[in-house]
């Protein structure tokens, strides 16, 4: 692993500091003992030498500089391995010293909550590495907990609400097959409509809580050209008028997802370029061994790409097909398999692209 991911690590910062403290502290240490060294050890040792220079008759040469300069040489070499030492030292003291610390945040970074158990922390005698591997093994304890309790509520909940929304539609087609009035016909109709409404966002809440949880296995190898022409009938079936064209240029280009929900990847947005549409105009799906992007003539304009992925954010007219939840669906699948959803509005044209990585 590198010692740094967008940053220097912990040691390596408290090295750096030290280093530059100590070279300021020495530098600012260096005219005092070259004060004090010249005041006193220096200037006896100076007038020794220039006694014994007159009495024996030496020639004058710069003693004080000479001695002077061979001092503040030593002073620089002790300075040097002094320094050596204590960074070496410092350096083998603080990476033991850390060990623990990155012991926990290795199997952190490995965890995952859906598949994982507990880890086990390397011991420490350092109080607070101790605390630290306590206060986070009791937080995934709780978080495994609560996890596992949202998850059954979850399915549950959509389990429930599925039944008495099937019960009610199959009354309402009951009801349909009555002999009403065309003013009581319409009402059905719309609370027909409503009610199926409410069954594919429960679907589609269902769905995120399964990828927000990690319920979705990515172990299926998909060749993209046979996957999108398989499903190119289907398309076209919800286009209704005009065609949904596909351009293919992955070269038998593989790409490893979950099947199901890359169907609905492409469905969604699919399903969104049609509502964006104008009547007949081009819808394009393109493939290519780096990326997927779904184009049509746009109707309205750019869409606000500022809210475009938020949930029950709707970027047509109101329809009760409509369940606002497609392109969160689209981006959390994307996010799921660690891709990127783009939009971009260029020549009067929607385009959603997907980035495999």
């Amino acid at each position: 692993m590198n010692d740094f991911i967008g940053g220097k690590n912990l040691s390596y910062s408290t090295l750096r500091q030290f280093i530059v403290f100590t070279v300021i502290i020495f530098l600012l240490a260096t005219p005092v003992f070259y004060f004090l060294t010249r005041s006193y050890y220096a200037e006896e040792l100076m007038d020794v030498i220039k006694g014994e220079r007159i009495a024996q008759n030496i020639s004058s040469t710069d003693l004080e500089e000479d001695i002077m300069t061979g001092v503040m040489i030593q002073y620089a070499i002790i300075i040097v391995l002094l320094g050596l030492s204590m960074v070496i030292t410092l350096k083998f003291i603080t990476r033991k010293l850390w060990n623990p610390f990155n012991d926990t945040l290795t199997k952190m970074e490995g965890f995952n909550l859906e598949q994982s158990e507990i880890p086990v922390f390397e011991e420490s005698n350092i109080t607070e590495f101790t605390r630290l591997n306590k206060a986070v093994s009791q937080l995934i304890s709780r978080d495994k907990t609560v996890y596992k309790t949202q998850k059954q509520f979850t399915e549950n909940a959509s389990h429930e609400l599925q039944t008495p929304l099937a019960i009610v539609k199959c009354k309402m087609d009951l009801l349909m097959q009555e002999n009403l009035n065309s003013k009581q016909f319409i009402l059905v109709s719309e609370i027909y409509g409503i009610v199926t409404k409410m069954g594919r966002i429960n679907k589609d809440m269902l769905m995120l809580a399964k990828m927000e949880n990690s319920q979705f296995a990515v172990n299926k190898t998909i060749e993209l050209s046979g996957f999108i022409r398989k499903r190119l009938p289907v398309y076209n079936d919800l286009r209704g008028r005009g065609k949904v064209i596909f351009e293919d240029k992955s070269d038998g280009f593989s790409i490893t997802a979950n099947e199901s929900l890359m169907d609905s990847l492409i469905n969604n947005l699919v399903i969104n370029a049609i509502r964006n549409t104008v009547p007949y105009g081009e819808i394009i799906i393109s493939a290519t061994a780096d990326y997927i992007s779904i184009s049509n003539d746009a109707k309205n304009g750019p869409l606000d790409s500022t809210n475009l992925f938020s949930r029950f954010h709707h970027t047509a007219d109101f329809q009760h097909s409509n369940t606002g939840l497609g392109l969160s669906i689209a981006k959390a699948i994307c996010d799921y398999h660690k891709w990127d959803l783009a939009y971009i509005f260029s020549c009067n044209k929607h385009i959603f692209t997907i980035h495999f990585k």
